[in-house]
């Protein structure tokens, strides 16, 4: 009988150790209210970050790593926001209508990248090659992946290989992808030699790569360690310094 109550209390004790490393922190939560600078909005799939001042018309919208709530990557869209850019992550799960309905409901935003953490890179990705026309049309001009090898798809076509250029020709902008691929050093989930080998499905002349030495996959959201993850030797503040400047960078310019 006692060996059964301890067993009883040891496995409770377990699932609150897990319990807690896997709930939102307290910057995830301040960042959720919103401020002076930044309005956010919960719909029913997604979160949305707007700009209340100086808004750029430009925006990302953002598919989450497998189990990871969209509320883990409020402290990306405050920043994303406060900087001009519309930020709009989905529900774990989503597909492909959900971020094709924030499109057409915010005609006032006039290019957008699409993004993803994990598994929700590749769906990003999947977007990309299932909608080829967004990007010759120049509604969907970037790609942003964090912690993904996006190994799903063939996006080497998106870009214009064609040295014949106008009337009898491709324009130079026609299916020119810019993608940002950023990843961690300690990252247990995606590795760098899971990125490197998977290098050739990405467009070359226009994906740029980011290492984050220390980096690992779970902190790009602010929701506790991934299962099969490592822990980072870098700050968690360090790693999203670094990833916030460089989406940042990649969505000027679009």
């Amino acid at each position: 009988m006692k060996k059964k109550v301890l067993l009883v209390v040891l496995l409770v004790a377990l699932i609150g150790v897990f319990s807690f490393s896997r709930v939102l922190d307290s910057s995830a939560e301040e960042a959720l209210k919103g401020n002076s600078f930044v309005e956010v909005i919960e719909e029913e799939n997604y979160l949305a970050f707007e700009p209340t001042v100086d808004s750029k018309n430009v925006g990302l919208i953002f598919y989450s790593q497998t189990g990871v709530e969209k509320e883990a990557y409020s402290v990306a869209g405050i920043e994303f926001a406060q900087d001009g850019f519309t930020f709009f992550v989905l529900e774990n799960g989503a597909g492909f209508e959900e971020a094709n309905a924030i499109i057409n409901d915010n005609t006032q935003i006039g290019v957008w990248a699409i993004g993803g953490h994990g598994e929700g890179g590749n769906t990003a990705a999947e977007f990309i090659e299932s909608y080829p026309d967004m990007v010759k049309n120049g509604v969907v001009t970037g790609l942003v992946l964090w912690g993904s090898d996006a190994s799903t798809v063939d996006l080497t076509d998106f870009v214009d290989h064609s040295e014949d250029y106008g009337c009898n020709g491709n324009t130079e902008d026609d299916l020119e992808l810019e993608v940002l691929s950023i990843y961690g050093s300690s990252d247990g989930i995606t590795t760098i030699s899971e990125i490197n080998n998977l290098r050739g499905l990405l467009p070359q002349e226009t994906t740029s790569y980011v290492c984050i030495s220390g980096g690992n996959n779970s902190n790009f959201a602010n929701y506790g360690l991934i299962d099969g993850d490592k822990s980072a030797s870098t700050s968690i503040e360090s790693q999203q310094e670094i990833a916030f400047r460089f989406t940042e960078k990649l969505l000027s310019d679009l």
